[in-house]
Parts: C-alpha cells; structure tokens; sequence
C-alpha cells in the first residue's frame, strides 16, 4: 500500500487544526462571544481548509487510479 508524502500528510493535519479553530471560532460566535466579522473570517478559514483536504483527497484517488490502470495494462502483456 502507497503512503501518503510527508508534506500532503502534514498540509491535511493543518488543515484539520485550522477547521478544529475555525469551529471553535464559529461557536462562540453563535454564543455572542465573537464579532460578526470573526466569525466570517472563521468560516473562510473552515472553508479553504475543507478545499484543501479534498484537493488531496482527490488528487490521491487520480494517482491511484492510473496507478491501477498501470497495473491492469501489465497483467494484460
């Protein structure tokens, strides 16, 4: 089984530390404990986080992909 490079595995941890502050963020905003404008560039944290895991994900599943089509062309010669 292929493990995942360093550097995607590192760029997915923080990008799940910055959704875990983000949230945080947005929840003591719903408490009335953070501005409007806090909890804005919360949510944009959350969300460019989120792009970023799945960007991996699925440049992750394209490698396997064509990794497996390799396969499949080998076992046919």
């Amino acid at each position: 089984m292929n493990e995942m490079p360093e550097s995607q595995y590192t760029t997915i941890l923080h990008a799940f530390l910055d959704m875990e502050v983000a949230l945080r963020l947005c929840q003591a905003a719903a408490a009335g404990r953070a501005t409007l404008a806090e909890w804005q560039r919360a949510l944009a944290d959350w969300q460019e986080a989120q792009a970023t895991i799945v960007a991996i994900s699925q440049g992750a599943e394209k490698e396997l992909e064509a990794l497996n089509d390799k396969v499949q062309r080998l076992n046919l010669m």
